[in-house]
């Protein structure tokens, strides 16, 4: 057993030293070879990648601002004071419903109006593809749902996700990057994914608020036109009894002024609790301020001279080593036949 392994051994070794001296006197083509394509690689300009950055500034303790009047629209329950973490916005802005969400905003690329994830599928000519293979994948509008649509975007979620970026930066801000090889995508892509997740905080932070408002907004105008109705029957009645002056009428003015009384009251403070949900929703709106968002044209990188040049000379080396090795398997082909 022990005597063919080492059988077994030395003929692998054997193997090796012959193809490394194959190889060897090779060395000239697969040399060639390497240097071609380096030279190739050299002269291939290299991908473009655009960088669309945005700045935001969250809302964290200590950065609200109104004073008395928080304090005061705390007392009446109204409002929250719920902060917006990193983390938090972190997991939304990179949440499949916010990228969906996104992928499916209307922005113009090269002058064409069009869904951003139908922006992407013709850059990066998926749909070109799938013409013949896929001709029913080719003509899916993403604007409606079936499984067809539901098996793109599942795609796209996937290929995109890795173009997002959320990071923290200098001075306490969180910053939202998407890389990708069209520009114009990857303005477009940053913008609707800040607004998403925005969007999402706005109506999660202030629902109760704006509940609350039109409840309040409903009061308000029964108690007016109840105001109204009533302050224009105390003045008749007024004057009715100054006519005539009578005990039931000066009984009946008196519940009137009292009704006037209450109903002022309550006017008022439905106004006052008025004032301080609009305080609460303009303050909790978004909670999230944008400091810099992208402009064009967009910063961008391209893959170095260097590592183009090393790249495509490893694979032109490959390629002379599978020119030898094709040449030696042909050799013995021809000598069995």
């Amino acid at each position: 057993m022990s005597s063919n392994q080492e059988i077994t051994l030395s003929e692998l070794l054997v193997k090796v030293v012959n193809l490394v001296k194959l190889l060897w006197r090779n060395k000239i083509l697969i040399i060639f070879c390497g240097l071609t394509l380096g030279v190739l690689g050299a002269m291939t300009r290299g991908k473009s990648i655009y960088t669309a950055q945005t700045s935001l500034l969250l809302k964290s303790e200590g950065s609200g601002s109104g004073g008395g009047l928080m304090g005061l629209a705390a007392q009446f329950g109204l409002g929250s004071d719920e902060l917006i973490s990193f983390e938090k916005f972190l997991g939304v802005a990179k949440s499949r419903n916010i990228i969906q969400k996104a992928l499916l905003t209307e922005v113009k690329v090269n002058d064409k109006q069009d869904l951003i994830a139908h922006h992407f599928l013709i850059d990066s000519k998926k749909r070109e593809a799938w013409q013949e293979a896929k001709p029913k994948y080719a003509k899916a509008d993403l604007r409606e749902q079936g499984f067809i649509q539901d098996t793109i975007l599942s795609d796209l979620l996937r290929s995109v996700k890795d173009m997002i970026a959320v990071t923290e930066g200098k001075g306490g801000m969180t910053l939202v990057e998407v890389k990708c090889s069209n520009e114009e995508i990857a303005y477009h892509f940053c913008k609707a994914i800040v607004d998403e997740t925005i969007n999402f905080f706005v109506k999660t932070s202030i629902s109760s608020d704006l509940q609350t408002k039109k409840i309040i907004e409903t009061r308000i105008d029964s108690l007016r036109d109840e105001l109204n109705d009533y302050e224009q029957r105390y003045t008749t009645l007024k004057d009715q009894s100054i006519q005539t002056v009578k005990s039931k009428g000066l009984i009946d003015l008196m519940r009137m002024e009292r009704k006037l009384r209450i109903l002022n009251e309550m006017y008022v403070e439905a106004t006052k609790q008025q004032e301080i949900v609009n305080f609460k929703v303009l303050n909790n709106s978004p909670g999230i301020e944008v400091v810099d968002a992208p402009k064009f044209p967009l910063p961008f990188e391209r893959q170095s001279l260097i590592v183009r040049t090393v790249l495509f000379g490893f694979i032109g080396g490959f390629l002379g080593i599978a020119l030898v090795l094709a040449q030696v398997a042909y050799k013995r082909v021809k000598e069995l036949f």
